[in-house]
């Protein structure tokens, strides 16, 4: 069972972040995560988190027996200004530390699509560095529907790629009403014939029902699950949630994710565990129960075939539906 954990961040200085980011954003992490507000906590926080050559992340991983991460970088520039290195930059730097981990970490491409270089950027980045797809942002304003956006989606069609979108609730100063999932739906129904990803499943509680509600009627909708970590914290609520998501969205649609930020001590512990644990009988016979394909297939399965990682596995495979053997329909855009 290779587990793929398919949301990880990678901030290899600060300069891969716009200041005000550092400065505002982080300070929810820091009070949500870590228990502190104080600048200067935070700030020795902030210099164990750098990870060059992602080193620290793939300890990480062999500590938890984690086969391949994904890393999915963010582009703030347009939001709250530039960071200090430029977006084509980072995200070749961070390809390049996937290309140089002999196949244990991946990258998306993270760019916002309102920047006129942004279609070319994920062309680049897919065909040259080697990227699996898009990570987009859009609680930094941009409606995912807005045709500003086309260019970018008609080149990840073109190129073959998937996009994942954050959806949930954000940070100070970023808008959290861009990224609900009843906005991120427009995209696929517009896109049938692109493959996409909601992020968190909206960071659960308030739109984590919004999410199921729109994934179950698009087909080309999946969700990564790491949004579950703040409330599933325990056997009987994480089987409580998980059978619901199978049941309404099928095995093949879910994938593992941490949101892993490179904080120390700042993952959810035991989140790994508890969900290989879903293939052992429970506990309490009520709980639900899960067969070990199905656990396989979220664990790292469904990422392996969707980004395209080329990983080996013995894994008994899935039923997946559609098979998209042909090109979906398009409804005509004004």
């Amino acid at each position: 069972m290779p587990v793929v954990d398919a949301h990880v961040h990678v901030w290899p200085d600060r300069s891969y972040m716009p200041e005000h980011i550092w400065e505002t954003f982080h300070w929810v992490w820091g009070r949500r995560m870590l228990g502190t507000r104080d600048e200067a906590d935070m700030a020795k926080v902030l210099e164990k988190t750098w990870d060059p050559g992602g080193i620290r992340l793939i300890d990480e991983m062999d500590a938890l027996g984690v086969a391949a991460s994904v890393i999915m970088p963010m582009d703030f520039g347009l939001a709250v200004g530039e960071a200090a290195i430029p977006i084509r930059e980072k995200v070749r730097s961070l390809a390049a530390i996937a290309a140089g981990s002999g196949g244990r970490i991946f990258s998306f491409c993270g760019v916002d699509p309102r920047r006129p270089e942004a279609a070319d950027l994920v062309r680049e980045a897919v065909e040259q560095w080697g990227c699996k797809g898009v990570k987009l942002y859009p609680a930094t304003g941009f409606v995912p529907d807005d045709p500003v956006c086309g260019p970018l989606y008609d080149a990840a069609v073109e190129v073959g790629v998937p996009l994942l979108f954050h959806s949930g609730p954000v940070g100070y100063p970023l808008k959290s009403r861009y990224s609900r999932p009843s906005e991120i739906e427009s995209v696929a129904a517009d896109y049938p014939d692109l493959r996409i990803v909601m992020g968190h499943t909206s960071s659960g509680r308030g739109w984590f029902d919004e999410a199921l509600d729109v994934a179950e009627w698009k087909p080309n909708l999946l969700v990564e699950v790491s949004g579950l970590t703040a409330y599933a914290t325990d056997e009987t609520r994480l089987r409580q949630l998980a059978r619901r998501m199978i049941d309404t969205l099928g095995p093949d649609r879910l994938l593992y994710g941490s949101d892993r930020v490179g904080f120390p001590d700042a993952a959810p512990r035991g989140w790994l565990s508890r969900w290989r644990a879903l293939a052992s009988d429970p506990a309490d016979p009520t709980l639900p129960q899960f067969s070990s394909a199905e656990v396989a297939a979220i664990l790292g399965g469904n990422a392996n075939r969707e980004f395209r990682l080329g990983l080996a596995s013995d894994d008994p495979p899935i039923s997946v539906w559609p098979p998209f053997s042909g090109t979906p329909i398009r409804l005509s855009r004004p």
